[in-house]
């Protein structure tokens, strides 16, 4: 079973040879990520020390890259924050399908 979003923002980019090169890991790290935990993988996330390559090799093909990639639950903490100090929510970005 492969675990979002890691696994659609990697196909988005090229799989994971393409994503290897942009980060600078192996094949076999990039596979991880896509992994459930029980597995040995991250449970979907991304490790938040790839954000600044996965995000540039992102906007290069016009694919945002929401924060919970990298950091889970973050998005919707982030909306829940702007609630309580009386801020509209930002619309969900587009998911890869």
């Amino acid at each position: 079973m492969m675990m979002k979003p890691a696994h659609d923002i990697v196909t988005a980019l090229g799989g994971n040879t393409a994503v290897a090169d942009i980060c600078g890991v192996s094949r076999a790290t990039v596979w991880k990520w896509s992994q459930p935990r029980k597995k040995g993988g991250t449970g979907g996330v991304i490790p938040v020390e790839h954000a600044p390559k996965i995000v540039d090799a992102g906007k290069k093909i016009g694919l945002d890259v929401p924060l919970s990639t990298f950091v889970p639950g973050a998005t919707e903490a982030l909306a829940a924050a702007r609630q309580k100090r009386g801020r509209k929510p930002k619309p969900k970005a587009a998911m890869v399908a």
